[in-house]
């Protein structure tokens, strides 16, 4: 009955938030449009009298379009949190003593493959104060090459948010999340993912570890979450990734003083190695340097 229960909440909840968003989304719309029709004076450019000249419209309410769309933005966000909080919030603990864990589950949907990699630390740190703990992992199709083969996982879900709801694949999504978790943790670096604070709040766990501020910009949704913790990269704005990840269990006496990165390789990785540097007729005399130029987003490849 409760996992029934939770599917039908949620269902609804999908149903409210699309009639909702598309709602205020046609109304900021038409109340902009409208704005903008009303104002027409344009000036002229000094390039008035070159050929070819193109008047450049001065629109004095531009300022006032953005105000507008922003104003929009945040009365929808906070119509959605008002229901989301009525419906999902947590009492919050204080405790720092989590008390027998045994299987926890980790939200990183939200991170690229380089982050991942940068994040094993607190897997490793995970691993060192409960070795014998089960770690379940929730990645997505561009990070889940990070834990494949990761000895510190003992198995991953891949979300995928386009086909996570086809009804097969969300019941077994759904099946994955209620695996009676002791612990669900959605660390952070440099965003906070609502879709992770969701996913770690629908699933079935004792405790749940997540943002209550990153860099000083709340969490809009830490109510997910009964225990909280704030981030802040400008404390130590010259730390890496695998150090300021752990800020998020470190309150909880969970820490490492490994931060190195683990990448898991086999025979079959190895013979695929192999078969590369025989394809390029590599020298086994020369040195060989390789070089990653790729990245998830487009904007940050070479």
């Amino acid at each position: 009955m409760g996992i029934l229960r939770f599917i039908l909440y949620f269902v609804i909840f999908l149903i409210l938030f699309r009639i909702v968003r598309a709602f205020l989304s046609t109304f900021f719309k038409s109340k902009n449009e409208s704005t903008i029709n009303n104002q027409s004076q344009k000036k002229k450019s000094k390039f008035e009298d070159v050929e070819d000249a193109k008047y450049i419209e001065i629109k004095p309410e531009d300022e006032k379009k953005n105000w507008c769309k922003m104003s929009g933005k945040s009365f929808s966000s906070n119509i959605l949190n008002f229901i989301l909080k009525k419906i999902f919030a947590l009492a919050e603990n204080l405790d720092k003593d989590l008390g027998d864990v045994n299987k926890i589950l980790i939200i990183r949907q939200h991170n690229q493959l380089g982050d991942m990699l940068a994040g094993v630390s607190l897997l490793r740190a995970l691993r060192e104060k409960y070795p014998e703990s089960k770690i379940h992992i929730v990645v997505s199709p561009n990070n889940r090459a990070a834990v494949i083969k990761n000895k510190f996982v003992d198995s991953y879900f891949v979300f995928d948010k386009p086909g996570i709801f086809y009804p097969f694949r969300f019941l077994k999504f759904l099946k994955y999340l209620h695996q009676d978790f002791d612990v669900v943790i959605v660390p952070v670096t440099v965003s906070i993912s609502f879709t992770s604070n969701l996913i770690a709040r629908i699933s079935k766990s004792r405790t749940r570890i997540g943002a209550n501020s990153l860099d000083g910009k709340p969490n809009d949704v830490a109510f997910f979450f009964d225990r909280k913790i704030d981030i802040d990269w400008r404390r130590h704005p010259d730390s890496n990734a695998a150090d300021i990840i752990l800020d998020m269990v470190r309150p909880f006496g969970i820490d490492t003083n490994d931060y190195s990165s683990e990448i898991t390789c086999d025979n079959f990785d190895f013979n695929v190695a192999d078969n590369f540097l025989k394809d390029i007729n590599y020298n086994s005399e020369l040195k060989l340097i390789g070089m990653h130029v790729g990245a998830g987003k487009p904007q940050n490849r070479w």
